[in-house]
């Protein structure tokens, strides 16, 4: 088995990174749903709640403090560093003021803050907020921008909100936290209001996981700390109800230049070539956007990233290698220089993380170690050098040659010999496995230590993972219960965070026996990996249908036996709606099957669980338009029960006209008998930018034809003008918005230009003289 000791060592960092997101993001969004970057640690509390203690993406309780008396306090080096903390911190600011759009007064605040550098610890990031001071331990601008993000608030006043006045330095936490709730309330009010131009962005929040119905950390989280990454820096892009917080910090001069929209935004990155894109996503989120609703849109033909910016990202990756070669030492010596700003010691993990990325960028700028950073960054050059010799080699070879170039086998060449063990992290598995063997002992301080005891953990990991192979090769089912029966020794958070390197292992050993074993883990199992690891629940291997057959969700199952399995499901989601999909997609097809026989099961399901029903409506529209118009005004009262961003009863209805017209029609009457008018109201002006997105052929098929159809079945439900005084009663709704800035000036004339496109596209005089009507009445409003 050929498996690198950084593909086990990744996989195990990514609860602690962000995909998008990870992300985060990051996921996600990202995204994964949220794909986001992985070098990134996000802060939970938000500034409100960052007075003294900084938090990333660590336990919640966790704390972190400095470990000396400041980032430049004395150190075990005996040579003078490189690089000075004043001139380190002013190269950061200078990048990122370089790469994002700031004002001449957002640039001073930055200047005049408290960026430290947590000097010989790389995996800090964090900050405790205005009042405080931000740390960064390497030198990334997306990862400096997220903590001066959380850093930001209560800097600078809210436009046309004198209430919400900055008080002086060192003002009460409070005024901070009236702050940032007035800017959640208004973040959470973007997410529900109707589409407009802005649609990226809120698909881009709404890829987050657990965004349904309340569940808001990770929304206000990004929202606070990820504007300025998520728009490019242009305030343009930022949307009209939550400008106000940033017209004194962002300019409409971001990472992409003047940009007048999101179309522009989207046009502009698909017209990157595939390696300025991978810069571009570095420093605008748009790589962990779901992008497919518009990959439509037209790329520019003369999109490009700056060579201004380029240079500046090159000249970080490159600062990270001389930091690197600067402080390699006092990291190695330093009790906490792997402690990030939880006051988590990522440990071996975080080292392997570490080393594998300073490898990727000496392979990429090898004259920085070779010339740019003293004697030591030569050394620490040749090794690296030495170990991408190393690289391709099978472990036994790989053993042999650590062996010679360590000491082990005479060589005493000092250099080599000492950072030769500190790059063992960079070796395969199983090499680590046949140079460390069982109860072998290392320095108590140097990392070979740790790479020893964690050969140790991995040995007893590989030893599981090889028996279930052994067992596995004749009988499947005897070997996935052996399995079962090691992992109950496990405590939840042994197996939470050991699962994947068993199962990586297995699969890159014996992949046709790692999935008949993995696919026929008992139900007993499965469960409590729903619980402590819910994305190895989800596993590629296990078939949805054997998920939740193990959570009782099946087509014989009782009510309460389904909804109680459902809920299971959807309160442990991966938090990647990737992963999530296929298990999702089992749920919404056993829910078709009953939906004709027993439609009030299916929306007790929707009332009572997590399941997100948008994506059951956009996908199995008729079985949704069974379910929702078996009894309207039982399915309006259901889906006006939404009080979470995400899905919003407006979106529902409106994606069920695509499906169904008529049923669609007689839901929003069913809204208004029990006094939700505002729903039907929302639902009629969310066709406003219908014609907009529908030019840049974004979106789903039959956009316009669906909202004329709707239209249409009220007229005949209720007569011409009943209609349009429904649909000029929603105009004061978003005039209003307008006027308090919350909407752009332009909604009424882009809903003019739907009606108009409508009217243009009737098949019938009858129709088009009605779609002129509201026009006018819409005009007139």
């Amino acid at each position: 088995m050929q498996m690198s000791l950084n593909s086990v060592a990744a996989r195990l960092l990514v609860p602690a990174a962000i995909v998008a997101i990870a992300a985060v993001a990051c996921s996600s969004s990202s995204p994964s749903n949220d794909p986001v970057n992985s070098a990134v640690e996000a802060t939970t509390s938000g500034p409100a709640n960052s007075t003294a203690e900084p938090t990333t993406s660590g336990p919640a309780n966790s704390t972190a403090e400095p470990t000396t008396s400041g980032p430049a306090a004395a150190r075990e080096q005996a040579d003078a560093p490189l690089i000075s903390e004043p001139e380190w911190v002013r190269g950061r600011l200078q990048t990122i003021q370089g790469v994002w759009g700031f004002t001449p007064d957002g640039i001073d605040w930055q200047n005049s803050y408290d960026l430290r550098q947590m000097r010989g610890q790389p995996a800090w990031f964090g900050s405790t907020g205005s009042n405080g001071w931000a740390g960064a331990g390497q030198a990334i601008p997306h990862s400096v921008m997220h903590e001066l993000g959380h850093s930001y608030w209560g800097r600078f006043p809210v436009d046309g909100r004198p209430d919400l006045a900055p008080g002086p330095p060192g003002q009460e936490e409070g005024d901070i936290q009236r702050i940032v709730e007035a800017y959640r309330g208004d973040l959470l009010t973007f997410m529900r209001q109707p589409p407009d131009r802005f649609e990226p962005l809120r698909d881009r929040f709404r890829n987050l996981p657990n965004l349904d119905r309340g569940d808001l950390p990770d929304l206000a989280h990004f929202g606070e700390a990820e504007i300025v990454y998520f728009t490019g820096g242009d305030i343009d892009l930022v949307p009209p109800i939550l400008r106000k917080y940033y017209s004194s910090y962002l300019t409409s001069d971001g990472v992409a230049g003047d940009l007048p929209d999101w179309a522009a935004a989207l046009a502009w990155w698909f017209g990157l070539d595939d390696e300025q894109r991978d810069d571009a996503g570095q420093v605008f989120g748009l790589q962990h956007f779901p992008l497919d609703p518009y990959e439509n849109v037209a790329g520019a033909e003369d999109a490009e990233l700056s060579a201004a910016i380029s240079s500046l990202l090159e000249g970080e990756e490159r600062q990270r290698l001389v930091d690197f070669a600067d402080q390699f030492d006092e990291i190695k010596t330093q009790r906490s220089a792997l402690t990030d700003a939880t006051g988590t010691d990522r440990g071996f993990n975080f080292w392997a993380r570490y080393l594998r990325d300073m490898f990727e960028l000496h392979s990429e700028y090898p004259d920085v170690l070779a010339g740019g950073s003293g004697a030591r960054g030569r050394e620490l050059g040749a090794t690296l050098d030495a170990y991408r010799d190393l690289d391709p080699l099978p472990p036994n070879e790989q053993a042999a040659r650590y062996r010679a170039l360590s000491g082990e086998s005479g060589a005493r060449d000092s250099a080599t010999v000492r950072d030769f063990r500190d790059f063992a992290p960079l070796l395969k598995a199983r090499t680590l496995l046949e140079l460390f063997p069982a109860g072998s002992e290392a320095g108590t301080e140097s990392v070979e230590a740790a790479a020893s005891a964690y050969a140790d953990e991995l040995r007893a990991l590989v030893a599981i993972a090889d028996a279930a192979l052994d067992n596995g090769s004749t009988d499947p089912v005897a070997a996935a219960a052996a399995l079962a029966d090691q992992l109950s020794e496990f405590s939840d958070d042994e197996l939470a965070g050991r699962i994947d390197t068993i199962f990586d292992t297995m699969r890159e050993s014996e992949p046709e026996i790692a999935r008949e074993v993995i696919a026929e883990i008992p139900d007993l199992l499965l469960l409590r990996l729903l619980d402590v690891r819910p994305s190895a629940a989800r596993a590629v291997e296990i078939p949805p249908e054997r998920l939740l057959n193990a959570a009782g969700v099946t087509p014989g199952a009782s009510p309460n036996a389904l909804v109680k399995g459902i809920a299971l499901l959807s309160e442990n989601s991966s938090g990647n709606f990737a992963i999530d999909k296929p298990f999702d997609e089992a749920m919404y097809a056993l829910l078709d099957g009953i939906a004709g026989t027993d439609p009030d099961l299916v929306l007790r399901v929707f009332a009572e669980t997590d399941l997100r029903p948008l994506p059951w409506v956009a996908g199995h529209g008729e079985q949704a338009v069974t379910v929702l118009g078996a009894d309207p005004i039982r399915s309006a009262v259901t889906l006006g029960s939404y009080d979470g961003p995400e899905p919003t009863a407006e979106r529902i209805v409106r994606r069920l006209a695509y499906a169904d017209a008529e049923t669609a029609a007689t839901l929003l009457l069913a809204f208004l008998e029990v006094g939700r008018a505002d729903v039907l109201t929302g639902t009629l002006n969310s066709i406003a930018y219908d014609a907009y997105w529908d030019g840049l052929g974004a979106g789903p098929a039959g956009r316009l034809e669906s909202a004329a159809a709707l239209l249409l079945a009220l007229r005949d439900r209720l007569g011409e003008g009943q209609t349009a005084g429904l649909v000029g009663g929603g105009v004061p709704d978003y005039l209003a918005a307008v006027a308090a800035g919350e909407l752009e000036p332009e909604y009424r004339s882009r809903h003019l230009d739907t009606l108009r496109e409508l009217a243009r596209a009737a098949s019938s005089i009858e129709d088009e003289r009605f779609f002129e009507s509201l026009s006018v009445v819409v005009r007139d409003a």
